[in-house]
């Protein structure tokens, strides 16, 4: 394969990690701000910029890395299932499965989650107040707990890709 084509990938791979990471930790200052918010028109503004950074960062951005990290991995044979297809080094697989569980956590949990707070945003609005619900809602602990995870894994898989520990 031709090295300056394997380079373009790689550096795209790391382009879209970046917008990923970046934009994982910086919606994730504004849905704190948002909770903390003592106005249901500031938590709503709030909400909507985390969403946007959500659409126009984190969504595209691993997608991206994972479309970018697969190609590349069959362009250089990277052993993406580790000892699962006889290779001796398992940074790779380890990442892939940290990966497989990001995957899920949108339809399991960030959806659910997102239709609770626009339930309880909605009748707040209604209110024209911010309401016990909706503070409620907002800093869930299981919320925050997942969008941690959430963090840490993606910190972990950059740190796997960028090191290869094993």
């Amino acid at each position: 394969m031709m090295p300056t084509l394997i380079l373009a990938v790689r550096a795209l791979h790391v382009l879209s990690a970046i917008a990923l990471v970046g934009g994982i930790f910086a919606r994730q200052l504004v849905r704190a701000e948002a909770a903390r918010s003592p106005d249901v028109h500031t938590f709503d503004s709030l909400v909507r910029a985390a969403r946007r950074i959500e659409n126009l960062l984190v969504i595209p951005g691993s997608l991206a890395a994972a479309a970018f990290g697969v190609i590349l991995g069959l362009m250089t044979g990277a052993p993406i299932l580790g000892a699962l297809q006889g290779a001796e080094r398992n940074w790779l697989l380890a990442a892939n499965l940290l990966l497989v569980t990001l995957i899920l956590l949108p339809p399991l949990v960030f959806v659910p989650q997102r239709r609770r707070i626009e339930a309880a945003l909605k009748a707040a609005q209604a209110e024209g107040r911010m309401t016990a619900q909706l503070r409620s809602v907002a800093s869930e602990r299981s919320g925050r707990l997942w969008h941690l995870y959430e963090e840490i894994a993606v910190v972990a898989i950059v740190l796997l890709m960028a090191l290869r520990p094993f």
